[in-house]
């Protein structure tokens, strides 16, 4: 009997430490880069949500929405979905006030951040929010859904099927990405869209390559094996053992790549092979920017604003998602501590 107390009372402390393991949310909220990556895409989110209470649409999206001018902000606040199903050129299309060369300083014009060539850059920069999210959701979406079919076919089959598809993947995964990217958008014709098909045929491969390689690593596991053994047919392997066991590493990838694809997509904007002009973007803001790079003789950083806020927010936004792929890779890291 004292025995059994004693070994009670040395089980107890161990019992409660287990019990005060943090679990992986209460990991993440104590990791400080990835509760300010979540911090700053939190703004970004509520910029994109609440974008026709920031920056009121005029004319044509007004109308659209049903907007009357007489409406107030806690009204206009209740039309902001709408607006996500309305043609991104109905309310995308930035304000132009004027077609003068000189941009207008920040907090004068009724222009809270100025204008560069006329147009808005705090519309931009709100509206080019829901461009970003739309990007990264449309082509992060389908770049993962390609390469991780391709992924899991190839590495649960193996044998020619395996061969087969890795060889084109490697074809593809070799070819300078950017310029190919490029090449692709001269063939198909400058645009959003066009930009973000361009970027989906380029960016599967790289999936295909890391889901292989898990699904190669969790196939002749021993929960896999057992299943087999049991009958279970391939399909419901793949889907019920294999493929949640190989999310993890995509899972930081994703994170990764919502940063990259929209960082990608303004470069092609910068070069003037995405968004029409005048659209929200923040690509085509910094494309706007290069004339204005050095101000006039004896005022060279008299257009500062014009380049600094476009750039800032492309920084934030790149910054937030590193930030959140660090956090998530030291979270789902069963060897990490804190």
């Amino acid at each position: 009997m004292t025995q059994s107390l004693d070994s009670e009372r040395r089980e107890t402390p161990a019992l409660q430490h287990v019990s005060r393991a943090p679990t992986r949310l209460h990991r993440f909220i104590r990791h400080s880069q990835g509760f300010t990556g979540l911090l700053i895409l939190s703004i970004f989110l509520i910029s994109a949500i609440f974008a026709p209470v920031l920056a009121p649409p005029k004319e044509a999206c007004a109308r659209e929405l049903g907007i009357k001018e007489t409406q107030t902000l806690s009204v206009l606040s209740l039309n902001f979905l709408q607006a996500m199903f309305v043609p991104p050129e109905v309310c995308f299309e930035i304000p132009r006030s004027s077609f003068a060369d000189t941009p207008t300083p920040p907090l004068q014009g009724g222009h809270f951040l100025g204008t560069v060539k006329g147009y808005d850059i705090l519309y931009g920069l709100i509206w080019g929010s829901r461009t970003a999210f739309l990007l990264g959701i449309s082509i992060v979406g389908c770049t993962f859904l390609i390469g991780l079919s391709i992924g899991l076919i190839a590495g649960y089959f193996g044998g020619w099927v395996d061969d087969v598809l890795m060889r084109f993947t490697e074809i593809v995964f070799s070819l300078p990405s950017l310029v190919l990217m490029i090449v692709l958008v001269t063939i198909f014709g400058s645009g959003l869209i066009n930009v973000a098909i361009s970027i989906i045929l380029v960016g599967w491969a790289g999936y295909a390559r890391l889901i292989r390689g898990e699904v190669l690593r969790v196939r002749h596991l021993e929960y896999v094996e057992s299943a087999r053994a049991l009958g279970a047919s391939d399909a419901r392997i793949i889907l019920r053992h294999v493929l949640p066991n190989s999310l993890t590493t995509l899972t930081v990838q994703v994170a990764l790549d919502f940063g990259s694809v929209v960082l990608i997509a303004a470069g092609l904007s910068f070069i003037g092979l995405g968004a029409p002009i005048g659209f929200a973007d923040w690509g085509q803001l910094i494309n706007f920017s290069q004339a204005y790079i050095i101000g006039p003789a004896g005022a060279p950083l008299a257009y500062w604003f014009v380049s600094f806020f476009p750039g800032l927010t492309i920084l934030l936004w790149g910054l937030a998602w590193n930030f959140l792929g660090d956090a998530l890779t030291d979270v789902l890291n069963p060897k990490a501590s804190y």
